[in-house]
Order: C-alpha cells, then sequence, then structure tokens
C-alpha cells in the first residue's frame, strides 16, 4: 500500500514538474514575442522622436537649408561640392554626427531628404562621417545629392506631408531598415522634405538575440530552481504522507511497509535466534476518556501516550499510530525477554503520565492506563498474519486491562 502511495506521489511530482516547465516554456515564447513586438515599437518610436529632433534642428536656419537642398537639385557636382565647404554645412553636418553618435546604439542612419519623383528620393544631409577612424572611406556615408528607392513609410509621408513610421524592417541598398519620418517645413510653411533616422536590421537582431538568451537564461534557472526545490520538497511530502498528523508517529501504511521489510528479511535465515516480534497497543476505557473530557483532550491523551511510546522502544524498532487509540511496534531482530521488557516499559512509563484540565484544577489529575498484546511473527508471512497474531495477544490483554500479554511461536 505504501509503495504504491509513494509510486503515486512520485507520478504526481514528475506531472506537476512536467506542466511547470510546459508553462514556464509556452509563457516565455509568448513573453518573447510580445517583447519583441514592445521593443520594436520602442526602437521606432525612438526613431520617430529623432526625427523629429532633427527636423526641428533643420528648421532653426530653414532658409539656409532651403538654399543647400536647391543647390543639391541641380544635381551639378562641382556646385554641390562648392555648398559642401560652407559653414553652414559644416556646423550642420557636425551637429548631426553628434546626434547620431550619442545614439549608436539605436539608431543606424540619420539623414533628410527630398522627393524627386514617384520612385526615387535625394539624400541632402546626414549624421554619417565620410571616412572610418582609421581613414578609409566609410561605406554608410552618403554624400549630399546621392539618389535612392523611396521606402514605404516615406512614400505615406511624402503622401500626407507629414510624420511616418514603419510597420516592418524593408530591403534596401544600404541594408534592411526599420524607418521613422518627420517632415521639414521652411520660414513660411513651405514643405521642404524629411528628416529620416534607421535602425538597421542588425540592431535589431543584436537586441532581440539579447532578449532571448535572457529569457532562455531566466527559464533554465526556473527550472533549476524548481526541480531542486521539487526534489527537497519531495522528501519532506513523504514525511507528511507517511507521518500520523496527531501524534506525529509514523502511520499504518508506513508501518505495513516496514514490517513487510521485515519480514522479507527474516525469510531468508534458517535458525535465527532472534526473530520479529509485533506488539499492539490500546489505550484503556479511552472512549470514557473521550466522553468525560472531549477530544481535544483525548487528543492530547493519545499524543503524550505516543511520546512514551517512541521513548520507550529501541533505536532499531518502529513504531506507529494503528488507529484511533490503537499503537503497533515492530521489533526486529528480537527475542522473547527483550519484547516484554519493551511491553512493560511502556505500561508503566503510560501509567505514570497525569493529565489536568485548566479548568478542572481543583479536581485530581487524569490517569490512563494502557495495555498490549505481542505475537512473533513467522518469517517470510504476511503482513496482516502478523499484525491478526498480535490482536489475539492484545484481546486478551484487554480482558485484565493494564497488562501485557506475548504469544510465543509455542502458543501459535
Amino acid at each position: 500500500m505504501s509503495h504504491i502511495v509513494k509510486t503515486q506521489s512520485v507520478r504526481h511530482i514528475a506531472v506537476i514538474f512536467a506542466v511547470f516547465c510546459a508553462i514556464m516554456i509556452a509563457t516565455t515564447l509568448f513573453a518573447e514575442r510580445f517583447t519583441a513586438a514592445m521593443l520594436k515599437k520602442q526602437m521606432i518610436n525612438k526613431c520617430a522622436a529623432l526625427a523629429f529632433t532633427l527636423a526641428e534642428v533643420i528648421e532653426e536656419d530653414a532658409d539656409t537649408y532651403e538654399w543647400f537642398v536647391n543647390i543639391c537639385r541641380t544635381e551639378d557636382a562641382r556646385a554641390i561640392a562648392a555648398a559642401m565647404e560652407t559653414n553652414y554645412y559644416k556646423r550642420v553636418k557636425l551637429l548631426l554626427m553628434k546626434i547620431r553618435n550619442s545614439n549608436i546604439d539605436s539608431v543606424r542612419y540619420l539623414y533628410t531628404e527630398i522627393n524627386i519623383n514617384e520612385n526615387e528620393m535625394m539624400y541632402i544631409l546626414g549624421g554619417e562621417p565620410p571616412l572610418l577612424p582609421n581613414g578609409e572611406p566609410n561605406p554608410s556615408y552618403t554624400a549630399p545629392g546621392t539618389k535612392d528607392a523611396h521606402m514605404r513609410a516615406d512614400i505615406i509621408a511624402y503622401g500626407k506631408i507629414g510624420a511616418s513610421i514603419a510597420e516592418s524592417l524593408e530591403d534596401t541598398a544600404y541594408g534592411t531598415r526599420l524607418s521613422a519620418y518627420a517632415p521639414i517645413f521652411g520660414s513660411k510653411g513651405q514643405f521642404l522634405g524629411l528628416a529620416g533616422v534607421d535602425v538597421s536590421e542588425r540592431q535589431y537582431a543584436e537586441i532581440i538575440l539579447i532578449l532571448r538568451v535572457q529569457m532562455a537564461v531566466s527559464i533554465t534557472i526556473s527550472i533549476m530552481f524548481f526541480a531542486v526545490a521539487i526534489y527537497s520538497v519531495s522528501g519532506g511530502i513523504r514525511r507528511v504522507m507517511n507521518t500520523d498528523a496527531l501524534t506525529k508517529m509514523p502511520n499504518k501504511a508506513h508501518f505495513c511497509a516496514k514490517l513487510k521489510q521485515r519480514l522479507k528479511t527474516g525469510a531468508g535465515k534458517r535458525a535465527a535466534s532472534k526473530e520479529v516480534y509485533v506488539v499492539m497497543a490500546d489505550v484503556d476505557h479511552f472512549k470514557k476518556v473521550n466522553d468525560t473530557y472531549g477530544h481535544e483532550f483525548g487528543d492530547k491523551v493519545l499524543s503524550a501516550v505516543a511520546a512514551e511510546i517512541t521513548a520507550s522502544i529501541r533505536d532499531s524498532d518502529c513504531a506507529a499510530r494503528y488507529g484511533g487509540e490503537e499503537f503497533v511496534i515492530c521489533m526486529g531482530n528480537a527475542d522473547e525477554d527483550t519484547t516484554k521488557a519493551v511491553m512493560e516499559r511502556i505500561r508503566s512509563r503510560v501509567e505514570q503520565l497525569r493529565f489536568r484540565r485548566e479548568e478542572d484544577a481543583q479536581h485530581e489529575d487524569v490517569t490512563v492506563t494502557i495495555s498490549l498484546g505481542a505475537a512473533q511473527a513467522r518469517p517470510g508471512g504476511s503482513v496482516t498474519e502478523a499484525i491478526e497474531m498480535a490482536d489475539k495477544a492484545l484481546y486478551e490483554a484487554k480482558i485484565v486491562r493494564n497488562t501485557t500479554i506475548l504469544h510465543t511461536s509455542s502458543r501459535r
């Protein structure tokens, strides 16, 4: 019975652990998708905010910017090169580079553009330096007057002459990007083009990778902690399942499992000088105690009796609450004299117990006695048979009360 209960307990724990893992994985996957979507939204919103900042910077000197735009529209390389030598271009170029560098972790490109036709746009100013720190040309640099194909988001922005943000990453000649745009207006309110800010696919992927690694580490640690907790708690669960709640002694199922093991072990000994004895004990007139003083008082008596039984047996013995006011003891590697001594010790210690209720302080202490019956178990026999033989001896002891009866093999 105990083996079945333990097996079921292990199975239940395994199911709980499997369900926990499944819930953790499903929750993590959902959280990853949700967080990725939110992260993407946050990144594009930051791009939009920077695009508006860039537009405001350009609008501070809108007339000069309009002049520079018109130079770029001519597509005259000499004129554009000359315009790039002006203080205006150098000042604004430096400012855009500072803005980009301060947001380098979340921004790949920062620029202004104008519409050329339904298929093309032209870059005007950008935040990318023309040279790398080692002096080599910067492949990300886009010179003023460079043309490129429209993005979906900037087509929308040009169409409504207003802000626009991309809903997804888009492939371009400068890589896969996620873009946001803000309109630039002149000093007289005329539309001068767009300020654009891009996030590269690589930046987005790196952040998502970090997010996924963090979630993977989190779920691994959670599962490990849960596994350790389950392992630790399972011992406590087994103890609770095998323990009587009132007396804290082993319960009937645990006792029967122990007795079965002892009987099986003893079956292999041919002429063992010491045998297995089963002792049954019953508190005398316990129903009267309950009826007279109440069940709470009766529980107090049972707990005290259980403590005396536990204190009276050997370390190798197993005592348990069998049910109600009955207790049972398994004494392995014992003989008749040892069993009698243990039984008498229990009987004497219980007889000396004194109980008093607080509300009955003026009355005499309440005392109880216990009757014990024992029988030598047959090696290899069944648990039921061993307990029934001890119960027969207890029946005889209960006739006299406050006494001990032991049946040896000669009596069976």
